[in-house]
């Protein structure tokens, strides 16, 4: 084996090892921060309750889970609706529906445990696909 294919065969292992770790580090902290009662911040409480709305009433009528509260299994203080009223008189939740479908899946089996830990997962995707270019 030539020195300069040594050289950069050792450069990828660092690299992998070093990927390794901070993946690991990353998904510890995001296990932590939810398992520590710290509550969702900004939107996610409201990307959340899409979430909820879609599994539990099968509607993206966002007001159904405003209504009923169900939201205080995860977000346990009242929350002021994010919406908005179109010209007709329909209430539309202000915030797309594209991550709550992608994250639809993992917060059925999991919650907001299974919710935050695909977006770990597609963020130490993306940076692993930056790094391989």
């Amino acid at each position: 084996m030539r020195f300069a294919t040594l050289t950069h065969f050792v450069r990828k292992q660092h690299f992998l090892l070093l990927f390794l770790f901070c993946s690991c580090l990353y998904s510890a902290t995001s296990i932590w921060y939810v398992e520590h009662g710290i509550l969702p911040e900004g939107d996610e409480p409201h990307y959340l309750l899409l979430s909820q709305t879609i599994l539990k009433y099968h509607s993206l009528d966002i007001m159904l889970d405003y209504n009923h509260k169900d939201y205080l299994q995860f977000f346990p203080i009242i929350l002021s609706p994010h919406v908005a009223t179109t010209v007709s008189g329909e209430i539309l939740s202000t915030h797309g529906i594209g991550g709550p479908l992608l994250w639809l899946i993992p917060f059925a089996l999991f919650g907001r445990l299974g919710a935050v830990l695909f977006v770990t997962l597609l963020s130490i995707l993306t940076i692993a696909n930056m790094a391989r270019r």
